[in-house]
């Protein structure tokens, strides 16, 4: 055998070869979608699954068929045509809840298709009453704890209240005395310092003041007129002393002569 010969007769058998590993793959797709057909009888629950599987192994057969024609045989048997997806009829149209309703004590609900359904009792029947309740009638501290009174003659300590008391504060400082100088009030302390409290402030206007208008005698009297209006009697005009009238006169001191 020639060279030439062998490198043909290696091709052939390489050939025969491939088609026989695709056709044993080809009879185990077929093998597999026999037993997918048989599980779809028996278990109804896993129907669309398998549906789903049988439709893979059937495409998967396709292109191991297409490959052997491609290689220049015929597949003994046809792969079966993949599945398509069967489309159900649309459900009946479905209701939804446009309210509910408390009467009774029974809920009721209405639905948006016009009807309506007692669900039945959810408000349950009132509860026995309960132990009578106590209120606060006085606290009192006693000892530094609080001690509460309740209204069924009970009490309770409720516990410390007051604390202990604290460490002595610091030396504080007393006010010696005050006095104004110069319009500011000036502030002297029990530790000898002094503080300038500031200005003080003005007082209130006095009362206007009154001037003498003239001073005249009448039977022997002193009668001064003031430049309010007024007149003061201010004494004896008859002696030969010195007549000193009232303060209102301003200080102003008369010498009479006798008459």
């Amino acid at each position: 055998m020639t060279r030439i010969e062998r490198v043909v007769d290696d091709a052939a058998n390489d050939a025969r070869g491939r088609h026989r590993g695709l056709w044993i793959g080809f009879l185990a797709v077929l093998a597999g979608l026999l037993l997918a057909g048989l599980a779809i009888g028996r278990q109804d629950g896993k129907i669309d699954d398998l549906g789903q599987q049988a439709s893979d192994n059937a495409r998967t057969a396709q292109l191991l068929a297409e490959q052997v024609q491609k290689l220049g045989g015929v597949p003994v048997v046809q792969p079966p045509q993949p599945q398509q997806p069967v489309q159900g009829e649309p459900g009946p149209a479905g209701r939804g809840i446009a309210g509910t309703a408390l009467i009774g004590g029974r809920l009721l609900i209405a639905f948006d298709d016009g009807t309506s359904r007692d669900v039945g009792p959810v408000v349950g029947q009132p509860g026995s009453s309960g132990p009578p309740g106590r209120g606060v009638v006085g606290t009192a501290i006693v000892g530094g704890r609080l001690v509460v009174s309740y209204s069924d003659s009970t009490t309770e300590d409720v516990g410390q209240v007051v604390g202990t008391d604290g460490d002595d504060g610091a030396p504080g400082r007393g006010v010696t005395s005050v006095e104004a100088v110069d319009g500011r009030l000036a502030v002297t302390f029990s530790d000898g310092t002094r503080q300038d409290a500031g200005p003080l402030p003005a007082g209130p206007p006095g009362a206007p003041g009154r001037g003498v208008q003239r001073a005249e005698v009448v039977d022997c009297r002193w009668q001064v007129t003031y430049t309010d209006g007024t007149t003061e009697d201010a004494g004896n005009a008859c002696t030969t002393e010195t007549v000193t009238p009232s303060p209102t006169t301003g200080g102003l001191s008369l010498l009479p002569s006798r008459r």
